[in-house]
């Protein structure tokens, strides 16, 4: 029987079915009026769908991208643009069953037209900018890859992120609309959407859930619906299940490191551990920068230095100073935590600053902090002036970020005249006794199983707990840190069943910032001084340049607050330099010595002096180990490309078999006949034997026996060998190695 003449007769019975009842009254066909209406009700909820993932898709990827890579404000033009090109690339599919490929090639090609054409002098500075960056090693900021006197920026960068996100469009669309492949372009959609990452960029926290919602609805879509476009009810529940779970997980589980700091290169650290047995591989945290809302982990292995820039300051004098960024009040669990109660209208920040204006001449200037990353809190300096109360303290430890100039005691110097005794001073306006009773309440807490072998450590230290003189026993705790432990950012893993300070003072005895200022704080605090553990930036006055300084990420600091009775809260460095001057310059020097030791990722450093550091010493690997890391290196990124090559080899050459495994014969031959359907426009279909078969699949309820089904696979097999030699080249490569059809 020949199905091919069958199925034309049966298609010509059917379009006169559906022509004579679109053609009847109202009355006749009222039934089938409602079908069509609810088919074309479901068509355009399926395109709803559609549109929808098209558009978290694009915010996911794009939005990071102009986010991550600080991209100006108005770019969110270019990402509207890319969208509408989005859907028509999937209308056009729609119609034709194949994406546009010659129409997105030949819209690439006209933008970088433009580029050359309109921005000649801003295209060939970009580029140098650009390969300075690469070059260095500088942080890829697109926002300062052109001055500002180029009126055109803006535009120029519509274009910059139109060539940026035409692929990425073109591979979601592809994605949505085709499911061939689909594992494969899941894969390769969250390597685009981590790019950021793997050049040490941050991931914006919303549109990341908005990649994460488009994404697993993908992955579920392929797994789950054969016949998908049917099933929009199922896709509507998968939606609000996946925004439900988003929610949810963004509100109530820990914030995901990955979208609240920079996170470090998983693979370096895998490459240093296997080098060196040392390192944490599997842990973001090891990594100096901040994140955007209150952190109190504490790092559990090596520390990484990044670059990249974190804050600018703008200021009428420069300075040196902590740019202070949130305090935290309880130790445990390896972690500081906020205080348990807060205190309103708290008086925390500006306590000792109205002090030092009482009692001493103080020197005042005007600042901004801007920094990179949108926080949740303000950085502020020392020592801060809120003279209207304008800004309300939080938790006993921050402000909320703002755009506004700040004012600050810079400096300040004994007022001779004021001829007070010693140990005498004014006490201020804002001094409230209650607040003080807060403090006692909050900040003396030393984890119990702690409090045994930090007692017995001030004591064989002869450390004087009766003196009145708080600066003196701070820095009697100082010294004994310095004799206790050195300052070592390669500090090795945390042992899981260990506590941060016992494993620090007792057995390990090196550690970075937060290893010093958390032990210092808990000693000073089995003395009965409250203290508080602080986190923020150092800033140094050499670091200004023409009113501007630029702080990098790897001046991120720890350091503690001790609170003297009616004075306030006042910061002491616990670190072995001792000054704010000494760890600046400890922290230069190792990210100077990181850039020059190239295959070094984890610099170390001997323990300073407890005089100011001058001439600081960094260890550096050997010869040796420095060439055992590069072999090693080379070895992992060999061994990486050749195991994705094998995997997709495999998975292209065998996706067919493995899509059709449980399928019954009928089913296996039609997805094989669609294939080449596919192929058909470029090489005819006209094997007789080939067709008839496909189409008694098709169409007759007979089930094709084993010897059909390895009849027909032999035929397809003999097609496909047959197109392979109709063509070019370059074009036997592609079908061969990227399709995997032989």
């Amino acid at each position: 029987m020949d199905y091919e003449k069958s199925y034309r007769i049966i298609r010509f019975f059917f379009d006169a079915t559906f022509l004579l009842f679109h053609t009847r009254s109202k009355s006749g066909g009222a039934s089938s009026m409602r079908k069509t209406n609810g088919s074309h009700i479901s068509k355009y909820i399926a395109f709803m769908i559609d549109f929808l993932m098209m558009a978290l898709g694009c915010i996911g990827v794009l939005g990071n991208y102009a986010h991550s890579l600080y991209f100006p404000e108005s770019i969110w033009l270019s990402l509207v643009l890319l969208y509408v090109i989005g859907i028509g690339f999937y209308f056009y599919y729609q119609k034709y069953q194949k994406l546009p490929q010659k129409i997105c090639v030949i819209i690439f090609i006209v933008l970088i037209i433009l580029l050359f054409v309109l921005y000649p002098i801003e295209l060939q500075y970009f580029i140098h900018e650009l390969q300075a960056v690469i070059e260095f090693d500088y942080f890829l900021n697109f926002n300062e890859l052109l001055p500002l006197e180029f009126y055109t920026r803006d535009v120029f960068y519509q274009i910059i992120m139109l060539l940026m996100g035409l692929p990425i469009i073109y591979f979601i669309v592809s994605l949505i609309s085709n499911k061939q492949l689909s594992f494969l372009k899941i894969i390769g959609m969250i390597l685009l959407f981590m790019f950021p990452v793997f050049i040490q960029h941050e991931l914006s926290f919303q549109e990341s859930y908005a990649f994460i919602i488009f994404i697993c609805y993908e992955f579920i879509i392929t797994i789950a619906l054969k016949h998908q476009q049917k099933q929009y009810p199922l896709k509507i529940v998968i939606i609000l299940f996946l925004c439900v779970m988003s929610f949810i997980a963004s509100t109530y589980l820990e914030t995901n490191p990955l979208f609240q700091q920079e996170s470090s290169s998983v693979l370096s650290q895998i490459i240093d551990w296997v080098s060196r047995g040392q390192g944490n591989p599997l842990n973001v945290f090891n990594q100096t920068g901040m994140s955007q809302d209150i952190d109190g982990s504490l790092p559990s292995g090596n520390i990484r230095l990044d670059d990249s820039l974190a804050l600018t300051v703008h200021s009428e004098i420069p300075f040196s100073s902590y740019l202070r960024a949130y305090s935290l009040a309880n130790y445990s669990d390896n972690e500081w935590h906020e205080v348990s109660e807060n205190f309103e209208n708290s008086p925390s920040l500006t306590m000792y600053s109205e002090w030092l204006m009482a009692n001493s001449i103080p020197s005042i200037t005007s600042l901004q902090i801007t920094p990179q990353k949108d926080y949740d809190f303000q950085f502020i300096p020392y020592y801060f002036i809120d003279q209207y109360q304008q800004h309300t303290v939080y938790y006993d430890s921050y402000i909320e970020k703002t755009d506004e100039q700040f004012y600050s005691v810079y400096s300040y110097e004994d007022d001779s005249q004021m001829e007070l005794e010693e140990g005498v001073f004014f006490v201020p306006d804002n001094f409230d006794e209650t607040y003080e009773e807060y403090v006692y309440q909050q900040y003396l807490d030393v984890p119990e199983e702690l409090d045994e072998s930090l007692t017995n450590l001030l004591e064989e230290n002869d450390i004087d707990s009766s003196s009145t003189d708080i600066p003196f026993i701070v820095e009697q705790v100082r010294e004994l840190l310095s004799r206790q432990a050195e300052y070592d950012l390669n500090a090795g893993t945390l042992p899981s069943n260990q506590d941060f300070v016992e494993y620090f003072l007792f057995e390990n005895h090196k550690g970075s910032c937060t290893h010093f200022a958390t032990a210092g704080a808990l000693l000073l605090r089995e003395m009965n001084i409250p203290t508080r553990f602080v986190r923020g930036y150092t800033m140094q006055e050499s670091d200004f340049h023409n009113g501007e300084a630029k702080i990098p990420e790897y001046r991120s600091h720890a350091w503690i607050e001790v609170y003297e009775s009616q004075k306030g809260w006042i910061p002491y460095e616990m670190t072995p330099s001792g000054h704010i001057e000494g760890i600046s310059q400890i922290l230069d020097e190792n990210a100077q010595q990181n850039q020059t030791n190239t295959n070094t990722n984890n610099p170390t450093t001997t323990q300073p002096e407890d005089e100011p550091v001058q001439n600081e010493t960094v260890d550096t690997p050997t010869t040796s180990q420095s060439s055992s890391y590069t072999y090693v290196y080379m070895f992992v990124v060999i061994a990486g490309i050749v195991v994705f090559i094998l995997m997709y080899r495999y998975l292209s050459t065998h996706w067919l078999k493995m899509k059709t495994r449980h399928m019954n014969t009928n089913k296996k031959v039609l997805i094989y006949y669609k294939t080449l359907l596919k192929l058909s426009p470029h090489h005819f279909i006209n094997d007789s034997d080939l067709k008839s078969i496909a189409y008694k699949a098709k169409y007759s309820s007979h089930v094709l026996t084993h010897e059909e089904w390895q009849h027909f696979y032999h035929l397809y097999q003999q097609w496909i060998i047959q197109y392979d030699q109709s063509l070019k080249w370059y074009q036997k490569l592609i079908f061969r190695y990227l399709k995997g059809y032989k």
